[in-house]
């Protein structure tokens, strides 16, 4: 993640850790139902453009698709809320706890494999539920689900140097430009999963055509 990005998610728990408990109120369940609605029209975008890549008319009816999209956008957030406690909380739990050097290196280094696992389990999950698929299996959703995470790990440490050497959003856009960052970042995660739906087609397309060779084959033997 960017370092604009992650800063802005830091100073956001900061603030609102330390904000007045006032503001616990009304106000937060508004915003809280308005970023819910937000996330589920994204993953409705993403789920289409899922049928999309694989080749997929939507023919789940109204309520089992709302259902889909509103179960995957709340375990997206939960997955979400996990990787901002690896990412954000978690080192600053470290500098607080009193830890010895040796066990900090440690739990410094272990929360990124832990991170990507769940990114990788995150997509596989979209793969799996996202598109009205028939058949769907997790051995096409995990090949993709991997390459998904290392492009978008690639794409990532990428896009963190080009921001910190070349980029200056801060100029351009002022106080927003965090958020363009992460907004930046977030379209840069959702055409890697893409991507990685797509290899899944490939691996699905070329699976079935392999069966009905081997099935045209064992026919004509049988017939001969």
């Amino acid at each position: 993640m960017p370092d604009e990005a992650l800063s802005l998610l830091s100073s956001w728990l900061d603030s609102l850790l330390k904000g007045p408990r006032s503001s616990f109120g009304l106000g937060l369940f508004v915003s809280l139902a308005i970023s819910l609605w937000i996330a589920r029209n994204a993953t409705g975008t993403m789920m289409v453009a899922l049928n999309i890549a694989f080749d997929e008319a939507e023919e789940r009816g109204i309520i089992r698709y709302n259902i889909a999209a509103l179960l995957l956008t709340a375990f997206l957030i939960l997955l979400g809320m996990i990787g901002v406690v690896l990412v954000a909380v978690l080192p600053a739990l470290i500098e607080v706890l009193p830890l010895s050097p040796t066990i900090e290196s440690a739990i410094s280094l272990v929360r990124w494999p832990i991170l990507a696992l769940l990114i990788v389990a995150a997509i596989a999950v979209i793969y799996h539920f996202g598109p009205a698929r028939s058949d769907p299996r997790w051995g096409w959703s995990s090949a993709g689900a991997i390459f998904a995470t290392l492009l978008w790990i690639a794409g990532s440490i990428a896009f963190s140097k080009y921001v910190g050497q070349f980029a200056s959003y801060d100029k351009t856009y002022g106080s927003i430009g965090a958020v363009v960052v992460l907004l930046l970042w977030f379209w840069l995660g959702a055409y890697a999963v893409l991507a990685g739906a797509e290899l899944n087609a490939v691996i699905r397309h070329k699976l079935k055509e392999a069966g009905r060779s081997g099935s045209d084959l064992g026919k004509r033997d049988i017939d001969g």
